[in-house]
């Protein structure tokens, strides 16, 4: 196990607030968050909705700030043999199916599994000397990664307890915090309000195809003080149902799941709505599809999930380099934010040549 530098010094010891924060106790919060459903909670905090950007009558705030526990800067990972070997109580820590989200920087390779972003949600890590933001929203389905480093200044976030559109809003480390929107890619409040996050590259995959592709690869390490929190599936039920836990202002047309997973693609000025649907449809048996979106070839590669709970994978690239936009959540989340960007792929050809 590897534990780096803190540039937050104290702020290490943050994973100390599973004492003021039991497994027990957040279990008992997440239901009162599903329960909270479309209430708006009237309770002064210490949010920057002042000089909020985005409508506020969208915004609920669910939580006080940190709820949820917060894992230290750059925290303790371990080497995939570790990883592999590792136990939380009976089980294993980590098994072939589960779902990471992936990401190389500087020539390494990191995973973190969901099962631990569940319960965190944001991590601030850095890896190959690039500082990242890994942000996973477990009501939104909402993945990504992004630059720590924004202008002249390297931030941490935390969560916010605040929701736009049933989406994660975060708060920054600064003494006059700003409040950003991962899946809008912008901070939404606060004095750097329509500042940009700049993505980095990212994948949403399983563990068995991650370690194959890097057998190098780290793994963010579970804090033993939330082994019992990790084992419990906080969200089966949630993801289960069609049933949204916050209100959305518009949800999307009839046709396909509100939770259906989707990859929103930009390529050569156009952007498109994959879902995983349209994905299963459309790939070759080995799991492939071509396809041209704004004069760039595509290839999508899409694998089901199993009844052995091993999660569905689906990635694109460019066939030729050129640069994409991609940005992996639930199709409710990307249709109440972007209700006019919403454009679905559903008539997106084959493209010439492929088998």
């Amino acid at each position: 196990m590897s534990a780096r530098g803190d540039v937050l010094g104290p702020a290490k010891y943050a994973l100390l607030g599973a004492a003021l924060l039991t497994a027990g106790a957040l279990a008992w919060h997440v239901q009162r968050l599903q329960r909270l459903a479309s209430e708006r909670d009237a309770r002064p905090t210490d949010l920057p909705l002042d000089s909020l950007t985005l409508p506020r009558e969208r915004v609920v705030v669910a939580a006080a700030p940190g709820a949820f526990p917060r894992l230290p800067v750059d925290p303790p990972t371990l080497a995939r043999e570790e990883a592999e070997a590792a136990r939380i109580g009976r089980g294993k820590f980590l098994v072939a199916g589960d779902p990471v989200i992936g990401v190389v920087a500087g020539g390494e390779a990191r995973a973190y599994p969901l099962r631990l972003l569940d319960v965190h949600e944001v991590v601030n890590d850095t890896v190959g000397d690039v500082p990242l933001l890994v942000a996973w929203h477990p009501l939104s389905s909402a993945a990504g990664v992004y630059e720590r480093r924004v202008g002249s200044s390297r931030l941490a976030f935390a969560t916010s307890g605040a929701l736009y559109e049933s989406t994660q809003l975060l708060l920054d480390d600064r003494p006059e915090a700003s409040l950003w929107s991962p899946l809008l890619g912008r901070a939404v409040a606060g004095p750097r309000r329509g500042e940009a996050l700049r993505a980095w590259p990212c994948e949403l995959t399983r563990w068995d195809l991650w370690r194959k592709a890097h057998p190098e690869t780290r793994v963010l390490a579970p804090a033993k003080a939330l082994e019992r929190l990790y084992r419990q599936a906080l969200y089966r039920n949630y993801r289960g149902s069609d049933e949204l836990r916050f209100p959305v202002s518009k949800l999307p047309p009839p046709g396909l799941r509100r939770k259906e997973p989707v990859l929103v693609v930009r390529a050569g000025g156009e952007r498109r709505v994959f879902p995983h649907a349209l994905l299963a449809r459309r790939v070759d048996a080995a799991g492939y599809w071509r396809t041209r979106l704004g004069g760039v070839e595509l290839e999508f590669f899409y694998r089901p999930g199993t009844r052995d709970d091993d999660a569905p994978v689906a990635s694109v690239r460019s066939l030729h380099g050129e640069p994409l936009e991609v940005v992996r959540c639930a199709w409710f989340a990307w249709f109440a934010t972007h209700p006019d960007d919403a454009h679905l792929a559903v008539d997106m050809p084959r493209a010439h040549g492929q088998g």
